[in-house]
């Protein structure tokens, strides 16, 4: 029988090697027979197993022939158990632990999202439910010291990740409830924050990094924010709206309602700002200000919004057209080209 730290050390030597001094076919048969020995078989007849053990390791042979890398070579041995009619979980809860010595969580996410697309059931989904929360713990902790970018790059990563296996676990049966909801939408708000710092315009309360707040209290220092982003003339429309979107998208997302300070910066942002700069609004632009202010504020302000915007936009227009009648020019006026030749 093949020791713990026998097949820790191999798998050890396997995954650290640069010159491919362990063949791939001396791990899988090392687990092969560690596979005899878990719990994972008890209860299958003895010599059922040392049959197909036997008579796999010659397939295990020709698959290194054949050139086959460890995670092909995984994923047919997790197949062929299944064809057999035998437990294939235990080969995922023996290659688990050991990816500890590489990347582990994208090691295995890999892993799970060929056996996914094998169209193979494990026979037992359990250890992912411990695997997943146990990632999930880790990506918590990397919240909570989230002091420079660098750092928040690493946790987004996490996250995704974390998230990636939580959707191919739960496509493979197992039961979730990792709570990576409420820590995307936390990735979410530092996002929106540093962008802030970075604008300028963070609140004074907020510049010390680790304090936690609710969803409604996020979505209070988010109005706040927005007001400050529609009064800050030192960045372009264009800027200024990408960060409100993002803002917006948070809050709908989210479930938190949109207030009158939000949706009266976001007037500021994407009508009065660029229409002061002679920039043009298109009308798909509008009809989603006017739709946001409708919610707010009701159907009356965002119809007195629209009516003074067609005004405003038209007379821009004839501004632009008289303009290149001054020039002697009989073209169309388009106001985004006038604008980026001077012309207005």
């Amino acid at each position: 029988m093949l020791s713990d730290w026998a097949f820790r050390r191999l798998a050890y030597l396997f995954l650290n090697q640069r010159d491919g001094t362990v063949p791939n076919r001396l791990l899988i048969e090392a687990l092969m027979y560690k596979l005899a020995s878990h719990k994972s078989f008890a209860g299958v007849d003895r010599e059922r197993i040392h049959h197909f053990i036997t008579g796999y390791a010659r397939e295990v042979k020709e698959q290194q022939h054949q050139g086959l890398s460890i995670r092909q070579m995984l994923i047919r041995l997790i197949v062929r158990l299944n064809k057999c009619s035998l437990p294939n979980h235990g080969v995922m809860e023996l290659m688990i632990p050991l990816a500890s010595y590489i990347p582990a969580n994208q090691w295995t996410l890999g892993l799970l999202q060929q056996i996914a697309q094998s169209g193979t059931r494990l026979s037992d989904t359990k250890f992912l439910k411990s695997f997943v929360a146990k990632a999930a713990r880790q990506a918590k902790k990397m919240s909570t010291s989230l002091w420079n970018r660098i750092d928040r790059e690493r946790y987004a990563s996490a996250l995704k990740i974390c998230q990636e296996l939580e959707t191919v676990s739960v496509s493979l049966g197992a039961p979730m409830k990792a709570d990576l909801k409420s820590l995307e939408a936390r990735r979410q708000f530092d996002h929106i924050l540093e962008r802030a710092s970075d604008a300028g315009i963070m609140p004074l309360p907020l510049r010390k990094p680790g304090r936690d707040m609710s969803v409604s209290e996020r979505a209070t220092v988010i109005h706040q924010l927005a007001h400050q982003y529609s009064l800050d003339r030192t960045r372009s429309h264009a800027q200024n709206w990408r960060s409100m979107h993002y803002m917006y998208r948070y809050l709908e997302t989210h479930g938190q309602p949109i207030g009158r300070l939000f949706s009266q910066a976001m007037v500021r942002v994407c009508l009065i700002q660029p229409m002061a700069e002679q920039e043009f609004v298109s009308a798909k632009r509008l009809r989603f200000v006017c739709r946001l202010v409708t919610k707010a504020e009701g159907e009356e302000v965002a119809r007195k919004i629209e009516q003074v915007f067609y005004v405003w936009r038209g007379d821009l227009i004839l501004h632009a057209r008289k303009t290149l009648l001054g020039i002697g020019e009989h073209r169309r006026a388009h106001v985004r080209t006038m604008k980026r030749q001077g012309l207005l």
